[in-house]
């Protein structure tokens, strides 16, 4: 039987897996800039680098793709691992002790295209936030409430565009059956048979977890009072 992986276990292991190093066993990076690294994506065929870590901010992004994310979810998708077998992995690596975490053999779910497009969608709404003009908006919006810079990296908090297309496409670009994934909640299906579109827009976006730490779903804020809800 396995047990749930505590919080300060899944912490300690993002503190101590630099995420220059993890993916720079795999990825060929060079040093861009300040604490910037580029190298050719791992996640799609490219000649020209648009793959993109940073150093400071514990993020990678592609460019070309639009494959994002931290070091546990470069190791859920490049290695094709669970959310539990990526941070046992990477706390293997980094000496940190799982002794008392069993492995959840025979019960990964990392095949499933309903969780694997919520963490897709944690990982595009949380660098819109981060890292775009689009998400500036919120990014102040959640600072001036006091949240550090920190506590936002922490809790993956994301921002969902006013265009509600992105996802969508996104999922698609990705090669995922859209009609899959009318159980979500992430999309909305239109009854007179027009194309899904995405449910949440012009939201702040928080990103709901289970005992495992998978994302399973979302809240999302309006970021104007006169915004109506998603749904």
């Amino acid at each position: 039987m396995s047990h749930p992986i505590p919080e300060s276990l899944i912490q300690e292991v993002r503190e101590r897996a630099e995420i220059v190093d993890v993916i720079g066993e795999v990825v060929q990076l060079k040093k861009q800039g300040q604490g910037r690294y580029v190298g050719l994506c791992p996640f799609h065929g490219e000649n020209t680098p648009s793959f993109s870590v940073s150093k400071d901010r514990q993020l990678y992004y592609c460019f070309g793709c639009g494959a994002a994310g931290n070091v546990i979810s470069f190791m859920t998708d490049y290695e094709k691992l669970s959310f539990r077998d990526a941070i046992i992995r990477l706390a293997e690596m980094t000496n940190v002790d799982v002794s008392e975490v069993a492995t959840d053999e025979g019960n990964s779910d990392v095949h499933d295209p309903l969780r694997r497009a919520h963490e897709l969608a944690a990982r595009f709404y949380h660098h819109l936030f981060m890292n775009t003009e689009q998400g500036r908006n919120a990014f102040q919006y959640m600072e001036n409430r006091g949240l550090t810079e920190q506590a936002l990296l922490h809790f993956q908090i994301g921002y969902a565009p006013n265009e509600r297309s992105s996802l969508t496409t996104l999922l698609e670009k990705r090669e995922f059956d859209v009609q899959s994934l009318e159980s979500g909640g992430l999309l909305q299906f239109p009854e007179d048979g027009r194309k899904a579109y995405d449910r949440f827009h012009n939201r702040v976006m928080f990103p709901l977890h289970d005992l495992q730490g998978r994302v399973i779903g979302f809240n999302g804020r309006a970021l104007h009072k006169e915004s109506k809800p998603s749904i």
